[in-house]
C-alpha cells in the first residue's frame, strides 16, 4: 500500500499544524471583529455627523424662510410706498415714515442670526434706509443689488465678496426698480454657527455658494487643509460648469464630492450618495462629508481626521498582529514538548492503528502505556475485539438497510405535495389572482426549504411551525372553506427530536381524502395531549368517513410490508417505527365530527433506532 503524504510527516509538525488550525480561525475572527468594528465604527460617526448636517441645514433653511417671508411682506408697505413714490413729504412725515420703516426693519433682520444688516434702497430718493442709519447708496451697490434673483433657485448673490438677499420691486430687467428691498449676510455669524456645529476634535467644516464664488470655514483645522478642501472642490465643479455653459441650464455641482440624492419628502436638502469622500493632506487622510440645500443654494462639506474616527481600532489590529507572532512562536515550543511528552506511546499506537487499517484483526498492544495512555491502550484493544465480534454479525447490512428504508420513506412525500402545490398555484393563476400566486410561491419555496434540509431529524417545534405552513399554503386554495387549527404545543416538548414531515402529511389527507369534495364548511383540528412520558398529536377533521374507509385505513396500517401504492399515511406510522421502535404508535378512529382522527404517539426519550 502506497503510504499517504500523512503518514510521511512526523508529529511536531503535525502538532503545531494542528495547534495553528485551532489558534488561525480565532486570530481571524479577532481580525474580523476589528475590521466589522472598524466598519460600526464609521457607520456610526457617519450617520452622526450627517445627522447633524441635516440640522444645520434645516436650521438655516428655517432662519432665511422667516427672513424672505417678511421680506416678501415689506413689498406692500405703506411707509415704503410713501417714501418711494412721493417727493412732497414734510419734514415732520418724511421722519415719521423713515422711523417706522426702521423698526419694520430691525424686525427683519432680527428674525434669523445670520443677518448683518436690513435696509432698503429707495431710487426717488437716492438714499439706503437701514436699521441704523440712512444715507447715501454706496458706490457700485445700486446696480449690482437691484439685478433680480431665481428665488425657485437661491434667494442669495453674491457681491463684493458676501452674500445677499435683495428683492427689487418691481423685479423686471427692463425697469429701473423703484425700490430694494435687502440683507446684508454675515459672515461672522455664519463662521460662529460652524464652529458651534463642528465641534470635533481635528475637524473642519466649509459652508459655499455657488462653487467657491463664497465661501466660510469653522472648525480646529490648519489652514492648508481647508485650502486643499477648496481645491478639491473647485476641481470637481470645473466640469460642472462647463456642462451648465454648453447647456444653457443652471446645474448645481454634482461630481464625486458633490453627489447628492432626491432629498426625502418636506425637506428641500440631500446628502451625498456615498457616505464620504477621502482626502490626503501632508500625510493625514480626512474624511469628507458633503451635504446640499436645493431651496438655499448652498453645500456644507464637513471633513474630520480619519485617525479621531478609527485610529484606536488600528493600534489594535497592530497588538493583535503582535500577538499573532507571539502565539506562533509558543505553539512551535508547545508543540515540541508535548512530541517529546508522548512521542514513543502515540508513535506505538499509530504503528496500531496502521495493522488495523490493513485489516490485521490481532493488532491489539502488547505493551501497556503509562498514564493517559494506559487507557487509551485498554480501550483500543477492547474496541479491536469488539469490531471482530460486530463483523461475525450482520449488524452493517440490516443497519444500512434500515436507514436506506427510511431515506426511501420520506422521499416520497415530496413529490406528492410538490403536484398539489402546482395544481393550486394553476387554479389560482386561472383565476388570475396575481396577488395569491405570489403568497403562494413565496409560501411554497419556504416549504421547500425546509424539507429539504439535510437534516432527517428535526426538533417537534420546527414540525409543527412546518405544518403551519403547509395549512397557510391549503387556506389560500380553499379560501374560507376551509378553516384550521391549532392548539398550543407544550413547552417541554418542544424541542424533541422527531423524524421530519410527519405531522404536514396527516393535515395533507385531512384536506384531500376528508374535505376537499365535501360542499360544506370543513374544520381541522391539531391538538396535543401529555400522558406522563408519552405526548399524542392528533389531527381531526369533519368529513364524511364512511365505516368501509375506516376498516381500510386500519387494514393499510396494520400491513407489515409496504403497500404497492405508497400513501402519506403508511409513510408517517412506518417511520416513526424506524425511529422510535415499538415505542412510536399511530392509530385511526372517528373523531367526535364525523370525520378522521389520527394520532401520533411520541415518547420522551428515543429508545428506537436509526
Amino acid at each position: 500500500m502506497k503510504p499517504r503524504w500523512g503518514d510521511r510527516i512526523s508529529i511536531f509538525p503535525k502538532l503545531i499544524m494542528a495547534f495553528l488550525v485551532v489558534l488561525l480561525p480565532l486570530f481571524a475572527l479577532s481580525i474580523q471583529m476589528n475590521e466589522q468594528s472598524k466598519t460600526l465604527v464609521r457607520k456610526e460617526i457617519t450617520q452622526t455627523i450627517e445627522q447633524r448636517m441635516v440640522s444645520f441645514m434645516s436650521t438655516l433653511e428655517l432662519d432665511f424662510n422667516r427672513a424672505l417671508g417678511l421680506q416678501t411682506d415689506y413689498v406692500n408697505d405703506d411707509d415704503i410706498d410713501l417714501l418711494s413714490t412721493r417727493d412732497d413729504l414734510s419734514y415732520v412725515d418724511f421722519t415719521e415714515a423713515v422711523s417706522r420703516l426702521q423698526d419694520r426693519l430691525r424686525l427683519m433682520k432680527n428674525a434669523t442670526s445670520f443677518v448683518a444688516d436690513s435696509f432698503v434702497d429707495i431710487s426717488l430718493l437716492g438714499r439706503r434706509i437701514s436699521t441704523d442709519g440712512y444715507g447715501e447708496i454706496p458706490a457700485g451697490d445700486g446696480e449690482a443689488l437691484n439685478r433680480p434673483s431665481d428665488r425657485f433657485a437661491s434667494p442669495f448673490i453674491v457681491h463684493q465678496g458676501k452674500l445677499w438677499i435683495t428683492l427689487p420691486y418691481p423685479g423686471t430687467l427692463n425697469r429701473q426698480p423703484v425700490f430694494t428691498l435687502g440683507l446684508a449676510i454675515s459672515d461672522a455669524s455664519l463662521t460662529t454657527y460652524l464652529d458651534e456645529f463642528t465641534n470635533l476634535q481635528d475637524g473642519g467644516s466649509l459652508l459655499a455658494y455657488d462653487g467657491l464664488a463664497w465661501s466660510v470655514a469653522g472648525g480646529s483645522v490648519e489652514p492648508d487643509v481647508t485650502a486643499a478642501v477648496k481645491e478639491r472642490l473647485q476641481r470637481v465643479n470645473q466640469p460642472q460648469q462647463s456642462a451648465q455653459f454648453q447647456h444653457g441650464a443652471q446645474l448645481q455641482a454634482s461630481a464625486q464630492l458633490q453627489r447628492s440624492a432626491q432629498p426625502p419628502s418636506g425637506q428641500s436638502y440631500a446628502l451625498s450618495r456615498e457616505p464620504y469622500e477621502t482626502l490626503k493632506v501632508n500625510g493625514e487622510s480626512y474624511f469628507l462629508f458633503s451635504s446640499h440645500s436645493a431651496k438655499l443654494g448652498l453645500s456644507l462639506t464637513v471633513f474630520v481626521k480619519e485617525s479621531n474616527i478609527i485610529g484606536p481600532l488600528k493600534l489594535y489590529k497592530d497588538r493583535v498582529r503582535w500577538l499573532s507572532i507571539v502565539s506562533f512562536v509558543i505553539v512551535v515550543l508547545f508543540s515540541y514538548w508535548i512530541y517529546r511528552l508522548i512521542h514513543r506511546p502515540l508513535a506505538q499506537l499509530v504503528l496500531s492503528f496502521r495493522k488495523l487499517e490493513r485489516g490485521d484483526l490481532d493488532a491489539a498492544m502488547q505493551g501497556r502505556g503509562t498514564g493517559e495512555f494506559s487507557y487509551v491502550f485498554d480501550r483500543f484493544n477492547k474496541t479491536v475485539y469488539r469490531l471482530k465480534e460486530l463483523i461475525d454479525e450482520v449488524y452493517v447490512q440490516r443497519y444500512q438497510a434500515k436507514v436506506a428504508e427510511l431515506k426511501q420513506l420520506q422521499s416520497q412525500i415530496n413529490p406528492h405535495f410538490l403536484y398539489n402545490c402546482f395544481f393550486n398555484l394553476y387554479q389560482t393563476a386561472k383565476m388570475h389572482e396575481i396577488e395569491q400566486v405570489i403568497r403562494v410561491t413565496r409560501s411554497l419555496g419556504e416549504y421547500f426549504r425546509y424539507i429539504t434540509r439535510g437534516n432527517d431529524h428535526i426538533r417537534l417545534e420546527e414540525e409543527i411551525k412546518h405544518a403551519q405552513a403547509y395549512a397557510d399554503i391549503q387556506e389560500i386554495r380553499f379560501e374560507d372553506q376551509i378553516r384550521v387549527e391549532f392548539d398550543a404545543l407544550p413547552p417541554r416538548w418542544r424541542d424533541r427530536e422527531i423524524p421530519k414531515l410527519i405531522v404536514q402529511p396527516l393535515l395533507e389527507n385531512a384536506y384531500n381524502h376528508g374535505l376537499e369534495d365535501r360542499d360544506e364548511p370543513g374544520f381541522i383540528h391539531i391538538g396535543f395531549i401529555e400522558e406522563g412520558r408519552w405526548l399524542m398529536i392528533y389531527v381531526e377533521d369533519n368529513g364524511d368517513l364512511s365505516e368501509e374507509q375506516l376498516a381500510k385505513i386500519h387494514s393499510l396500517l396494520a400491513q407489515k410490508q409496504s403497500p404497492l401504492e405508497n400513501t402519506g399515511l403508511y409513510n408517517v406510522q412506518r417511520r416513526l417505527q424506524l425511529y422510535f421502535g415499538d415505542e412510536g404508535m399511530m392509530t385511526a378512529d372517528r373523531s367526535d365530527r364525523g370525520g378522521l382522527r389520527i394520532a401520533l404517539r411520541l415518547p420522551a426519550d428515543h429508545n428506537g433506532g436509526e
